[in-house]
């Protein structure tokens, strides 16, 4: 079966990783299928309606790839629609105006607390008559809709893509509102309309979602509409399996990508956020495309999920390492847009090297920087502890002389020049070697002084040297 399926946030804040990742479930449930997959901004709630959160929306998914197949739909733009189809609901006695207020909700809320009720709307105003409606509204009384539940309860049941079969009474709903005293539509009518519009025949969501589920079908029945499938996905804990925050990782979406995270990273991370490709697979590394072959909503697992940064950032590296030279330098100049003013081919040096240290993108200036910019450091970090001053200024002249007498090539080339010196000269590694690194990056830890050589080049690797063996003279 070809499922559409749409990804509908409100935009009240930043898109964050739980909404993301019901997004790509979304996506991938319509193109595994050859369904299509929608966007749209359900923006009705205009208190809290935050503008700039629309375009984060679209930056996150065009970062992530999730095109939609159609135009965007704006739900501020349907207001006539969703105001007429609550007059049809009037019309049929299938809801009601509400002109409770405020206060005598809460106080109706607190008296049932005080004796164990749930607190559930008690319908006062469903026995209003019509000339009591018609009086309220002259005086100006404010007033909702509430959707009227059927009095004779039964069970809703439906059978969930992730969790079976699902049944909850209706005797625990109560009439809930479908448009508020500012004429706007609540979610609770508003998604139902769009869903059926927009021919979305598998909704797939939160399972904080579950319990509202019968609402939602009473609406459609009212409508006489056949209702979507269901998928309810499993909720994302972190680590210490406590409810997914801001400080497991429940950050924006967008703040990864200027972490320095790729985009295929948190495709593959998301997606393992509740599924997997079921038989027994152990694989773990899926592009966009296989994952549009792979994906199917049924195995989604409905457990919990466990956020790991740690294995993010594993992952992420992982997929750094499998970038071409050529691929991962095109990334550092997006991501870092001053390197378009360093020389390409140097650039692509220090990434060769620097390549299998990265986690993530952002790492790359704190770890190279001083290839373009010799970091300063004492003379006594030049004398490595298995050597002593006199060997390690005999190491560095002999380098010197070395280096300067020898064609320049590659790592191996340079490997060979540094293990020819210390033989040559009866010196050891650590008299060779160690200053050699030092002199070059201004480190005590840093790649092998053969791939410093080879990164920074003839001309500033002599000069680099010559410094170091100066500073060692002078202290």
């Amino acid at each position: 079966m070809k499922y559409n399926t749409r990804f509908a946030p409100s935009p009240t804040g930043l898109a964050h990783v739980g909404n993301i990742r019901t997004a790509l479930f979304d996506y991938l449930a319509a193109k595994s299928t050859g369904g299509k997959f929608f966007l749209r901004i359900e923006d009705t709630d205009r208190e809290r309606f935050v503008p700039e959160a629309v375009d984060y929306i679209h930056q996150a998914l065009d970062w992530l790839g999730l095109k939609s197949d159609g135009e965007v739909v704006y739900q501020s733009k349907r207001l006539a629609m969703y105001q007429g189809k609550v007059r049809e609901l009037l019309d049929k006695d299938l809801a009601y105006k509400c002109f409770c207020t405020k206060e005598r909700l809460d106080d109706l809320r607190q008296s049932q607390e005080k004796i164990g009720k749930p607190p559930i709307y008690d319908r006062r105003c469903l026995g209003l008559t019509k000339t009591e409606i018609r009086e309220k509204e002259e005086k100006g009384e404010s007033f909702v809709i509430r959707f009227r539940i059927p009095n004779a309860p039964e069970e809703i049941f439906w059978h969930d893509k992730v969790r079976g079969r699902v049944t909850i009474a209706t005797d625990i709903l109560e009439d809930f509102i479908i448009l508020k005293s500012d004429g706007w539509p609540t979610y609770n009518l508003a998604h139902i309309i769009d869903d059926y519009e927009m021919g979305i025949n598998l909704v797939v969501r939160g399972e904080e979602f579950v319990p509202s589920t019968p609402k939602y079908i009473l609406v459609y029945r009212a409508f006489g509409w056949e209702p979507p499938e269901y998928a309810h996905m499993p909720l994302t804990l972190g680590k210490d399996h406590k409810k997914l925050s801001k400080r497991h990782g429940d950050t924006a979406i967008l703040d990864y990508k200027e972490k320095g995270y790729l985009a295929e990273t948190m495709i593959n991370f998301l997606v393992l956020l509740g599924w997997n490709p079921g038989g027994g697979s152990t694989e773990e590394f899926f592009s966009l495309e296989e994952l549009k072959e792979k994906f199917r909503i049924e195995d989604v697992n409905k457990a919990p999920a466990i956020f790991d940064l740690e294995r993010l950032d594993w992952m992420n590296g992982v997929y750094i390492r499998n970038l071409s030279v050529k691929d991962l330098t095109d990334r550092l100049v997006e991501f870092d847009p001053s390197y378009q003013k360093v020389d390409r081919e140097f650039l692509e040096r220090v990434a060769t090297v620097e390549q299998s240290r990265l986690k993530t993108l952002s790492e790359f200036k704190e770890i190279s920087d001083f290839y373009f910019d010799l970091t300063k450091y004492e003379a006594s970090l030049l004398t490595f502890k298995k050597s002593t001053p006199e060997a390690t200024r005999k190491g560095l002249e002999a380098s010197l002389t070395e280096l300067k007498g020898n064609e320049w090539g590659n790592v191996e080339d340079f490997e060979s020049i540094l293990s020819k010196t210390v033989n040559k000269n009866q010196l050891t590694n650590a008299d060779v070697y160690w200053p050699v690194r030092v002199a070059l990056s201004g480190k005590d830890k840093s790649p092998s002084p053969a791939e410093l050589l080879w990164v920074l080049g003839k001309d500033e690797s002599l000069k680099r040297l010559l410094v170091a063996l100066n500073k060692h003279i002078v202290d």
